[in-house]
């Protein structure tokens, strides 16, 4: 318009545009034009010249074709193009009113952000998608109800990875992709449907805490609620209790359901219903958070139902059975627990009816401590005192109880203890009678000593080749392990004989000096227990492990008329059976010996045989010759010879010392029976 309209509204300006395909014409025409624009007071105009010069130029453009001079705009093939392309966007309006209607949005819309129409229609997509980390997951893509095409398979590829195809089911592609780590983007290919979406691979939602909020019972009388810890997923809980479930995940929520029933949620906690138990339950609990992730796999609850169970007690108070005066006080260590509290613990006695001793017997109970209801352990060391309970000399039964809060619950009760009472006179007869028993222990421990001592003196009386053997030395080691049994016995002996001396003590009716002898007899026997029976154990055992005895070759004895040199030559009467021979032939090189003359008798005197010969006398040096000597006579047997005897051997000395040390014991074993005989007599007589 422009170009065409504006430009060219004047005379001047369309020779201007002939002047450029005609230069010469149109500079004519120009100058006509403005001629023709000359007013009349002009100087030199004439109106008569003007016409003429027009008529001129009019007969000189009448053969002149003017479109030439105007440029070829193409409008006409515009024209054209501009219809066959409505027509072309008619037809698509009629084939298909969608698809033409959402190009020509785009196209007079072009930075709108219309949705390009595709055939294969797909439903909404989300931008993002949140899968499991490093799990297999799965992606649907449905197809709209008003899509025109329904592609038979569509592609979806994760990033720079394989795309992997699945077919159309109902409408539905079902893409399972394989476990990713990396975030990354999901290219659909459906049809001439594309979409993209973004894919971020995270950790699945956890459980951080869980717990459970546990209200009990009101007998009970708790003042605040218990909290326990349900990680491991059981929980005892006692019936009549009101129990919340409180769950922690490791990201803020979007559900959760239990047992199908869902439950509030607060960011990240998950909290249940209050509910109150009378049985056991198994419930189970699921989880999403904000993505769309559930948890792995539910959370299946074990809660476990339970009575409140009676308490416990324990009580020790030494021997099961007690022999005391009425004045004794017997001490107890009572300890009960409970799960939720002990209320008290008492003592109870009942005595033991008999028509003669005892026909009416004492009952009575009375409590030792008390509780709180928070308080599961009650402990402490108690007393009885039958004197202190008004209680006469009998025998009774004795127990103690603890009962807990539920409400009409039985007693707990301790094992029975059997306490027999005795007045001063009846604690005398009591006491002397247990002395007695007592003292035939000791002397049977008395004469197993003895039968040891027998066998052991017995073994002192062997040489050293008989110890040596295996089956003495066996039968050492035996005596050395009675030795120690008998010993050990002795010491629990001791004991016991302390323990009846301090129960005797406590009754006026004894004698102090009688008890103080008595007492330096234990010592004594303490003693004997403690230090010489292990004494005498340890030198058998050194016996028996004693090195073996060396033994001397025998040598084989001389005949008659050996001699341990060469004697010298004699001459002579000799009338001693015992020797023999005469001197030998001397052998080469001997140096000759010098005659003797020698009368030998007979006497009275003993006479020594060879080898005793052979270990008094001393051979004669064989470079000395005996020197010249006048006659003599000699009588046999030089006189009586004191008799020598080999020394002991270590295992010798060991037995002999402990026999000896066992008799010095056994001496006074014997003294302190004795003693403890006349003690006892003066008891029996007292009584």
């Amino acid at each position: 318009w422009h170009r065409w309209v504006w430009r060219t509204r004047q005379l001047e300006q369309v020779a201007k545009l002939l002047r450029r395909r005609y230069p010469r014409l149109g500079d004519q025409l120009l100058g006509i034009v403005e001629l023709a624009h000359a007013e009349g007071n002009t100087k030199g105009y004439s109106e008569s010249l003007l016409r003429a010069a027009v008529a001129q130029v009019d007969e000189e453009t009448s053969h002149q074709n003017f479109d030439e001079a105007v440029p070829n705009t193409g409008l006409r093939r515009w024209g054209f193009a501009a219809g066959g392309l409505v027509a072309l966007v008619a037809l698509v309006l009629a084939l298909t009113p969608a698809a033409g209607l959402n190009t020509m949005a785009r196209w007079l819309m072009p930075w709108s952000d219309t949705e390009r129409y595709t055939f294969a229609q797909l439903d909404e997509l989300p931008d993002k998608l949140v899968v499991p980390y490093a799990e297999e997951f799965a992606f649907q893509a449905k197809l709209r109800d008003e899509t025109e095409w329904r592609p038979g398979k569509g592609s979806a590829q994760y990033g720079s990875q394989p795309p992997v195809t699945t077919k159309l089911s109902e409408g539905v592609y079902d893409f399972k992709l394989p476990p990713q780590k990396e975030s990354d983007s999901l290219k659909l290919a459906i049809g001439d449907a594309r979409r993209e979406v973004a894919v971020e691979p995270t950790m699945r939602p956890e459980l951080t805490d869980m717990h459970v909020h546990i209200t009990l019972p009101e007998y009970l009388q708790y003042t605040h609620e218990l909290k326990q810890d349900l990680r491991g997923g059981k929980a005892s809980l006692v019936k009549g209790s009101l129990v919340q479930l409180v769950a922690t995940a490791s990201r803020e929520l979007a559900a959760a359901t239990l047992d199908g029933t869902p439950q509030a949620i607060d960011g990240s906690i998950i909290s249940s219903e209050r509910h109150l138990v009378h049985e056991s339950l198994a419930p189970e609990l699921r989880w999403q958070d904000e993505f769309g992730l559930e948890g792995k796999q539910p959370l299946v609850l074990d809660l476990q139902a339970t009575d409140d169970e009676p308490p416990t007690l324990n009580c020790a108070g030494g021997a099961f059975e007690h022999v005391l005066l009425e004045s004794d006080v017997l001490t107890f260590q009572v300890k009960s627990t409970d799960d939720f509290g002990v209320k008290t613990i008492g003592m109870r006695w009942e005595g033991i009816e008999d028509p003669i001793h005892n026909p009416h017997p004492s009952n009575g109970e009375k409590v030792l401590l008390n509780g709180e209801p928070e308080s599961v352990d009650l402990s402490s060391d108690v007393t009885f005192s039958a004197k202190r309970e008004g209680i006469p000399p009998q025998t009774l039964k004795l127990r103690m109880f603890a009962v807990d809060y539920l409400p009409d619950r039985e007693r707990v009760y301790s094992p029975t203890f059997v306490l027999h009472i005795l007045s001063p006179e009846d604690h005398n007869i009591w006491l002397t009678r247990q002395l007695s028993k007592w003292f035939r222990t000791a002397n049977e421990v008395y004469d197993k000593e003895r039968q040891l001592h027998q066998t052991n003196a017995s073994l002192r009386a062997m040489t050293a080749e008989e110890l040596d053997r295996p089956e003495t030395r066996k039968l050492i080691r035996s005596q050395a392990s009675a030795e120690r049994s008998n010993g050990q016995r002795l010491g629990a002996v001791s004991r016991a004989g302390e323990g009846l001396i301090r129960e005797a003590m406590k009754n006026d009716q004894f004698n102090p000096e009688t008890l103080e002898t008595w007492a330096e007899m234990l010592n004594a026997l303490d003693d004997i227990a403690k230090k010489r029976m292990p004494s005498v154990s340890d030198l058998l055992t050194a016996a028996a492990d004693g090195p073996a005895a060396k033994t001397t070759p025998s040598a084989k004895p001389p005949e008659p008329g050996d001699s341990k040199s060469e004697a010298s030559p004699s001459v002579g009467n000799n009338r001693n059976p015992a020797f023999g021979k005469g001197g030998q032939q001397k052998t080469e090189g001997e140096a000759p010996r010098t005659p003797k003359v020698v009368d030998t008798e007979s006497g009275f005197n003993e006479i020594k045989t060879p080898e005793e010969e052979e270990e008094e006398d001393k051979p004669p040096s064989p470079a000395s010759a005996s020197p010249l000597r006048l006659p003599g006579t000699t009588l046999v047997g030089g006189g009586p010879t004191p008799e020598k005897k080999p020394p002991k051997t270590p295992p010798e000395e060991q037995v002999a010392q402990a026999v000896e040390e066992q008799q010095e014991l056994l001496d006074e074993f014997a003294r302190v029976a004795d003693e403890l005989q006349r003690i006892l007599d003066n008891l029996e007589g007292s009584t």
